[in-house]
């Protein structure tokens, strides 16, 4: 029995190394499969990369639209409001017209400028030989007593005289009134008429005297 029980174990160990010894070696590796599975990483990489850029876009664009809202506020609405009504205001036809009326008024002013620019060249010609002329009195000028013809007009300029003056503008102004300047201006409105016809009488009689003389 024991020798029995030995031969089976032996048996059944045989039979199992022979099954390990026998079983199929692996299948050798497919490289057309690697080259899928390296297509298919690279196409999910890309698909992330897009989702990033999506992402990175999206919150650029909020921050945009968080500034706009800031920037266009009621206040700023209603002041752009304001001045497009008021620009479309200034711009109506009269104010247009009278634009139009004034620029041709001003080209017709710059084309009458032109001759008189014309006309004011001979006289700048003209100015210098005059300068020329005034250097001498100038000079003569130059070398007079100033300092002596100060004096002199100082001493003119006396207390008494400056009194005397002031009394004499005193006595024009006092004199000159506006009733004084009516009067002044009816009498010779009065005397005009007079002076004109006795003009006549005076022309009529000389020439009465020429022609009796021939």
């Amino acid at each position: 029995m024991h020798l029995l029980k030995y031969f089976t174990t032996a048996v059944a160990g045989a039979a199992t190394m022979s099954g390990v010894v026998a079983s199929p070696s692996p299948a050798p590796l497919d490289l057309s499969s690697l080259e899928a599975i390296e297509a298919l990483l690279a196409r999910d990489k890309v698909a992330l990369v897009s989702r990033q850029n999506l992402g990175d876009a999206l919150g650029g664009l909020t921050d945009l639209l968080a500034s706009l809202r800031r920037f266009l506020s009621a206040d700023f609405l209603d002041d752009t409001h304001s001045v497009v009504t008021g620009l479309a205001g200034l711009l109506a036809p009269p104010f247009v017209n009278q634009t139009r009326g004034l620029i041709n008024e001003a080209g017709g002013l710059l084309e009458g400028i032109g001759p008189l620019l014309d006309g004011v060249g001979p006289l700048l010609e003209g100015i210098g030989p005059l300068l020329n002329e005034i250097g001498p009195l100038l000079a003569q000028i130059g070398e007079l007593d100033l300092a002596g013809l100060v004096g002199a007009v100082s001493g003119l300029l006396t207390p008494d005289t400056i009194k005397k003056i002031g009394d004499l503008l005193n006595n024009a102004s006092r004199l000159l009134t506006r009733e004084f300047v009516d009067q002044i201006s009816q009498l010779i409105a009065d005397v005009a008429p007079l002076v004109s016809a006795v003009a006549q009488f005076v022309t009529a009689l000389i020439t009465a005297l020429l022609g009796g003389g021939q």
